[in-house]
């Protein structure tokens, strides 16, 4: 009965461990999906700031105009 055991155990070894490499490879994925995601946020950020600071020179460049 002991090698019965053993290979019942050894079978679900091996399919937790196809699991375990099958989640590794879907958290990979997501990580580098979410990686992507920020990177691309912070690229937008970068033109947000940008758009702000030219909004102020052209705002005080109007009311320079203007005295």
């Amino acid at each position: 009965m002991v090698g019965v055991y053993a290979t019942s155990s050894a079978g679900q070894i091996s399919a937790l461990s196809a699991e375990i490499s099958v989640l590794r490879e879907q958290l990979t994925a997501r990580d580098a999906a979410l990686a992507a995601r920020d990177a691309a946020l912070a690229a937008r950020n970068a033109e947000l700031v940008e758009l702000r600071e030219t909004f102020a020179v052209l705002k005080a460049q109007v009311e320079a105009l203007k005295e």
